[in-house]
């Protein structure tokens, strides 16, 4: 049976609401305590994945693919927490508030932090869960919480991290504690968890058992009373204390994928695969028209023991939650309040949000961070810290792959990967100048000649021309997917190994007899401050030697970029490297001067896609962009 065959119930905006009226009064406000001073991180935290309520304080956490917002009511006042504060990169894929007000967030690519808030200090880092990848919390009745965890090996295991130390135990083998997807304590603190293989029970002496008769692929868990709701993969059931499932004809059959209890009016309200919608008095009313795909439920349970609800005392009571992906160019986070025939967002997003944090490649100058994403260009004021997404105003600006400053300061180049080349002067965007559709690597040579490359062919723009020229790149060669100018030559990164044009005479000979990197894909070139070209490789770090390619890291790059002082920034899928001027190619027979993680640094994402470096004076910036927004870096030259 589908929702279709329920009569729906329409779901409109709120017009007039004291949460209409607080969303344009929030602020927002990045944590004051750094875990890492010399770093700073961006990223759009619009899409939220998770929800909690601090119930003494009337605070509410969101997890989203860019950190961690805290919203706080009464103050109308946001606080942005990043990988700058502690956490073990920007995406947080899970967050829990435990009895005592403690916050725990579990990192997309693994580990888990705890946040006292109150005490003056940035995330904590749990050192006994850096290898396990957090996939569901749960608090624990006394403080601290229960973990679905899976290693890096893929073995799964439930854990438990209790007040005072915090120490981790760990419950490993049966089907119980395999993917475990939804966790939940009940009123008689008994441990539920929902998985593949069902719903489990866990017993006084810490053993597990399976509810017999009740569909597999348990995904979601509520409770109030002596009942237990249980959202699965082919529809909703009630499990009442003697464990004796229940379900209505009417309910949806669909998979289930959150659902909530409110307590005071017993509606239970679901997300299926169709939607959103609600159980009241036994009866299933989908909800159409709903703003959002909604990931998460929940319902303010307006009691903690004895003690009322601040966060019910200032939002009223009966309150429900909805969270999923925002809308940043009309400056929403995904956060809702859903009631019987209405909803209404909570708060609105700011500047920072409209960033896609899909980054591809950036560039930096005194005043402007230029960082293209998937979403579009975006800009970075530094002076007045504010951020600029030209795809609201330029839709078709989207999927950036190139940014290249023109010869003056006021003009900028924009290659796009959906719809060609861009000129922007004085932050302008101009007329497009008829181009390829695809355009994937730019690059500048010394006398101003701009060349592109699509993924099959590389173009010119001479000086003051107006029309791209095509080169006679053959098209029986690989797809191009960088390029880097030399003082004689531009160089072409392809899948399939490096190639060279000589422009004076037109000729596209291979770089060299030794074809060490005939078959390898190229991602990533750059010229170090005496000239000589680097070049970057899944399989490692080459440059010439004589005429014979060397390779003298075996790491796979994704970017590069050196200071002036010769200082090579090497971006890897596992972190950041710092190495002192490779001119001596014995710097590579020791370790860099200095390995940059998510789990060690302000970095915001170990996968690093782009980088930029800015100097003024002594002082330099290293912009750093990857899959979970951008970071940068501060250091002395």
């Amino acid at each position: 049976m589908s929702d279709e065959s329920h009569p729906s119930l329409g779901i409109r905006p709120r017009a007039e609401s004291r949460m209409g009226t607080q969303q344009s009064l929030t602020q927002h406000q990045s944590f004051d305590v750094p875990a890492y001073p010399s770093w700073v991180s961006y990223a759009s935290q619009s899409h939220v994945r998770d929800i909690d309520v601090d119930m003494r304080r009337g605070w509410m956490w969101l997890a989203t693919w860019g950190g961690v917002l805290c919203w706080i009511p009464d103050q109308d006042l946001c606080i942005r927490y990043t990988s700058a504060h502690g956490l073990i990169g920007n995406a947080t894929r899970s967050l829990s508030v435990d009895q005592l007000g403690n916050v725990w967030a579990g990192g997309q690519a693994g580990g888990l932090c705890r946040l006292c808030p109150g005490d003056g200090n940035p995330w904590q880092t749990l050192q006994n869960l850096q290898s396990w990848i957090v996939l569901r919390l749960a608090p624990r009745p006394d403080g601290g919480v229960y973990a679905g965890l899976r290693d890096m090996a893929g073995e799964c295991a439930l854990g438990e991290m209790a007040p005072p130390d915090y120490d981790l135990r760990i419950w490993r083998g049966g089907l119980a504690t395999k993917e475990i997807q939804s966790l939940l304590v009940d009123e008689d603190r008994t441990l539920w968890l929902g998985n593949m293989w069902g719903l489990h029970r866990q017993r006084s002496d810490g053993s597990f058992v399976t509810v017999e008769d009740l569909p597999f692929r348990v995904r979601a868990l509520d409770g109030i009373g002596p009942v237990l709701w249980v959202g699965t993969d082919s529809g909703v059931y009630s499990v009442s204390s003697g464990q004796e499932k229940h379900r209505e004809p009417d309910w949806p059959y669909d998979q289930v994928v959150s659902l909530t209890v409110e307590p005071a009016t017993g509606s239970k309200w679901l997300v299926t695969r169709r939607g959103v919608g609600r159980i009241i008095d036994n009866a299933w009313q989908p909800l159409s028209q709903f703003p959002l795909q909604v990931n998460e439920l929940l319902a303010d349970k307006r009691k903690l023991g004895r003690t009322v609800s601040l966060f019910t005392e200032i939002l009223g009571e009966n309150q429900t939650w909805a969270a999923g992906g925002g809308d940043p160019d009309r400056g929403i986070i995904g956060l809702y309040r859903i009631g019987l025939d209405e909803y209404e967002c909570a708060f609105g997003a700011n500047s920072e949000d409209t960033l896609s944090n899909a980054v591809q490649c950036l560039w930096v100058d005194d005043t402007t961070v230029w960082v293209g994403t998937a979403r579009g260009l975006c800009s970075f004021d530094k002076h007045n810290r504010t951020w600029r997404n030209f795809r609201i105003e330029n839709p078709d600006l989207q999927d950036v792959r190139a940014i290249v400053p023109g010869q003056t300061r006021e003009w900028l180049w924009v290659g796009s990967g959906q719809s060609g080349f861009h000129r922007l002067r004085s932050g302008t965007h101009l007329p497009n100048m008829p181009s390829p559709k695809s355009i994937v690597a730019m690059v500048a040579g010394d006398d101003g000649t701009l060349w592109a490359a699509t993924p099959e062919e590389v173009l010119c723009l001479a000086p003051n021309a107006t029309d791209w020229e095509p080169t006679d790149w053959p098209t029986s060669r690989p797809t191009i997917q960088t390029l880097c100018a030399t003082n004689d030559a531009l160089w072409v990164g392809t899948a399939e190994g490096l190639w060279r044009y000589r422009p004076d005479l037109k000729l596209w000979p291979r770089p060299a007899e030794d074809d060490t990197l005939r078959h390898l894909p190229i991602q990533a070139l750059a010229v170090d401050p005496s000239g000589s070209l680097w070049v970057g490789t899944k399989s490692g770090l080459y440059s010439l030697s004589g005429n014979n390619w060397v390779r003298f890291r075996k790491v796979q790059v994704g970017a590069m970029a050196f200071a002036p002082e010769g200082t090579l920034w090497l971006g890897t899928t596992t972190g950041l490297e710092r190495w002192s001027s490779p001119g001596d190619s014995s710097v590579f027979n020791s370790p860099p001067m200095a390995c940059f993680l998510a789990g060690n640094s302000g970095l915001a994402a170990d996968l690093v896609t782009a980088l930029a470096v800015h100097a003024a004076g002594n002082k330099r910036q290293v912009w750093i962009g990857s899959p979970g927004g951008v970071s940068c870096y501060e250091y002395t030259s």
